[in-house]
């Protein structure tokens, strides 16, 4: 009686664990089932397997190609060798293609999946478990990433060769420029020098209109002779020539340029205001000249003829940055006008002589030592620069 009672204990005991078993088994959040026999019959199959596979219930005690009729042929031999050798197969990003939806549109999805071998008492294998969970959109995140890095590696190469392609260019067109203008000084020298003799020539015998026309072609050679010397200044820029550091006066450079001013504007220089809290700076002597020199003249030229010029010129320090602020009374200049101020060839008040150049030139310079020019401005009420300067 006792002996009954012990087994039947028993054999309670093992159907509760069976079913402890039974409910992790289909509670598990991972893929899980179990296929018996050469045909790999399904005995089990939680519902993690039957959502990812998109099947149902009725898979059970129906054959893997029934069930699948157009399986991967890859997966069955998979599934065959582990059955026959017995050795258990581990697939990382196992890629398998099916008609999934069963609509005749066939695609290919990842797993990473186990297949172990399930085994009798005598050691015969009986069938397979299979164990794992899909990684579909993992794997389709880091394909598209490397297609996306692939694809920056491509444009990052397509924008070196057009980097290169433009500083050729640039540098036929610096080239150009030096030889342009190098070649026309000759010619302009030998017109200049014909137009002074024509000139002696003609004293006291010259009509007013034949007069009026020599000093036109006076100022045209005149305006000719700065655009050549503004296009020297360019290609200087350009190629950093006159680079060279040292310590530079802030006041010695602006006092050389002071006296350096056309004859009309000469007496206007006296009208600048100077704060020089930071003396010196290592740069280039030629390229802060250039610097200092247009940003004065432009503020002569461009001033308004309703009130007294007055130009304030400071230097201070901000962090890393010696800062140079220019700032006049002048004219000003409309806000939607400020973007292309530094352009080429860009004149926003057309009734001053000029080329158009010198914003261009001065930004090219401070860029080349590593710096930066703002500006602000308000329409008849005067503009600021500051050159931000390391």
């Amino acid at each position: 009686m006792e002996l009954l009672e012990r087994e039947t204990l028993a054999l309670e005991e093992a159907q509760q664990q069976k079913e402890r078993l039974y409910n992790l088994f289909m509670q598990a959040p991972s893929l899980l089932c179990i296929n018996r026999g050469r045909d790999f019959v399904y005995e089990l199959a939680n519902p993690s397997y039957l959502d990812v596979f998109m099947v149902d219930a009725s898979i059970i005690g129906r054959a893997a190609l029934d069930v699948f009729p157009d399986a991967d042929p890859a997966i069955v031999q998979i599934y065959t060798n582990v059955f026959e050798t017995g050795q258990r197969f581990v697939g990382k990003e196992l890629s398998i293609t099916g008609d999934w939806k069963r609509n005749n549109s066939p695609y290919t999805r990842y797993f990473n999946l186990i297949y172990e071998p399930l085994r009798e008492l005598d050691g015969s294998v009986s069938g397979i478990v299979t164990f794992g969970y899909e990684v579909t959109e993992h794997v389709s995140a880091r394909q598209e990433l490397e297609q996306n890095a692939l694809l920056m590696q491509e444009m990052n190469e397509e924008l070196n060769q057009k980097y290169l392609e433009l500083g050729r260019i640039n540098n036929d067109l610096d080239n150009f420029i030096y030889t342009a203008s190098h070649d026309l000084r000759s010619p302009l020298v030998n017109l200049e020098g014909l137009l002074l003799a024509l000139n002696k020539h003609l004293a006291g015998s010259i009509t007013p209109q034949a007069t009026t026309v020599l000093q036109l072609a006076g100022v045209s050679i005149d305006k000719l002779k700065r655009t050549i010397k503004d296009l020297t200044e360019i290609t200087k820029a350009q190629k950093g020539v006159d680079d060279v550091r040292e310590a530079v006066s802030f006041k010695e450079i602006l006092e050389d340029i002071k006296t350096d001013l056309p004859q009309e504007y000469a007496s206007l220089g006296a009208l600048i205001r100077e704060d020089f809290q930071v003396d010196t700076i290592l740069y280039s002597r030629a390229g802060l000249r250039t610097i200092l020199y247009n940003l004065v003249s432009n503020a002569i030229k461009y001033r308004s003829a309703d009130r007294p010029l007055a130009i304030r010129i400071s230097t201070s320090r901000n962090g890393t940055y010696t800062l140079l602020r220019v700032e006049d009374n002048g004219l000003g200049i409309p806000e939607q006008q400020l973007p292309k101020l530094f352009s080429m060839f860009t004149r926003l008040h057309t009734h001053v002589e000029g080329t158009g150049i010198g914003l261009y030139t001065i930004k090219r310079v401070i860029e080349n030592n590593g710096g930066r020019i703002e500006v602000s401005s308000q329409l008849d009420k005067g503009s600021a620069f500051t050159v931000y300067m390391v």
